[in-house]
Formats: C-alpha cells, structure tokens, sequence
C-alpha cells in the first residue's frame, strides 16, 4: 500500500493548480501504457476550482481523455441537480466549444425513467468499453463519504466493477447511482477533496489509524496506486 500524499494550502485556488498538475502527471504516465485515459469525476461544490483549472490548463491532451461520473443524481443530465450538469457548466462545454475534447469521450448518465432500473446498465455497458477508472477524483462530505459511499451503509459494503443503485441515500436526494469502492480501489490515482472548516472531523477521522473504512469511506482511497489528499485545513 502507497502512503498517502497530503498537500495541503489555505489557498483553493493554488490547491487547485496543484491537482491539475498531480492529475497531469498521472495522465503522462498512464499514457505510456495505454492509449486512453478514463478520469471520473465528482460532483458537489469542493471541485469547482479544480474545474476551473481545467477549463484553461494547457496540462492535459484532452483528446486522450475520457470522463464517466463517479456517482450521479438519479434525474435527467440537465436538471439542477445532476452532477454532469455541474461539471458541464464549469467546464466541459467550454471544452466542447473549443473543440478541444470530443463529444465521445465524454460519458454522463442518461436517466431512463421508463426502464426499472433506470439506465443503469447502460451506464455500466458503456462502463466496460473503457473500464478502469485509470483517475478518480472525490470530495469528502461532512461525514467522510465520498461518491454515495458512505459511513456505515450498505453503499461501503458494495464490491464489484459495475455502477449500482439505491433508493436510500443518506443525503439527499435519496435515489442514486454511483461506483463501488473496488472501482475506487482500483484506481491508478485517487484523489480526495477535504475542503473547508465543515470537513475537519472528516479529515481527522481519515487520519485515524483506529478507524476503518467502514467508518470512514474516504479511506478507500489508500488502496489505490497513487493516493493523494488535497486540503485547506492546516
């Protein structure tokens, strides 16, 4: 198991550069492997700056790089409250205007409220044309969860290398899809976001040695092959 690298910086901002340049050199190196790079990315409100960066970062050679959700609300891609929504607005459809990033690499959810399970095997089909995530980005709640994984909940015990649902997420809204944490695990990087006062107990709680990741979900992430910890708290 890697140690985890904590960076840490009261400004967001140059937080945020940093995670540009840490995701840049993860996605050169993975590119000496393979000729695609699937990144998955959160919504919420701690990765906003990180999408900022994206929007005019030189850094990255778009055209390689493909982006599935990490976890999405279980409503259509253009509500208020999709995830996918969020990420396009920040900077997706600049990148798209730009023409710097195909249409085809980028991957939301498409809610089927006619099919019982709502799209979702869509989603993990599409899933396994590009499976593993190669780079995860993640914010860190309150409580520590990340994605809709969270403390204590049938969503930490969730294994496998598919999407799942549920109708009983803890934070609303209650219905949702999101990966498990063995797609997490998986990861080649994996980054969690602790950003702001609300979130110390969670980072404290991450650095615990006597809390598991049953307790504390973040901890999913020192699993992965390069984990990093990105947070204003000092």
């Amino acid at each position: 198991m890697t140690e985890t690298r904590i960076i840490s910086n009261k400004c967001r901002r140059t937080l945020a550069k940093s995670a540009v340049e840490t995701i840049a050199e993860s996605v050169k190196r993975i590119l000496s492997q393979k000729e695609k790079v699937v990144v998955a990315i959160p919504g919420g409100r701690s990765v906003a700056e990180i999408f900022e960066e994206f929007k005019t970062t030189t850094l990255l050679p778009w055209e390689k790089i493909h982006f599935f959700m990490v976890d999405e609300r279980l409503v259509d891609k253009d509500s208020p409250d999709s995830n996918y929504r969020n990420a396009y607005e920040l900077f997706l459809s600049k990148l798209l205007k730009e023409k710097k990033i195909p249409a085809e690499n980028i991957h939301p959810f498409h809610l089927d409220k006619s099919a019982e399970d709502k799209g979702i095997k869509q989603y993990n089909e599409e899933f396994k044309k590009f499976q593993p995530f190669d780079i995860v980005i993640l914010g860190s709640g309150e409580d520590g969860h990340i994605a809709a994984v969270f403390p204590g909940h049938h969503s930490i015990k969730q294994e496998g290398n598919e999407f799942f649902m549920m109708h009983d997420s803890p934070k609303p809204p209650k219905e949702r899809i999101t990966s498990t944490k063995t797609m997490i695990e998986n990861a080649d990087t994996a980054i969690v976001l602790f950003l702001g006062e609300g979130k110390k107990q969670a980072f404290l709680n991450f650095k615990n040695p006597e809390l598991s990741t049953i307790q504390c979900p973040a901890k999913t992430i020192t699993k992965a092959k390069h984990p990093y910890i990105l947070t204003d708290i000092i």
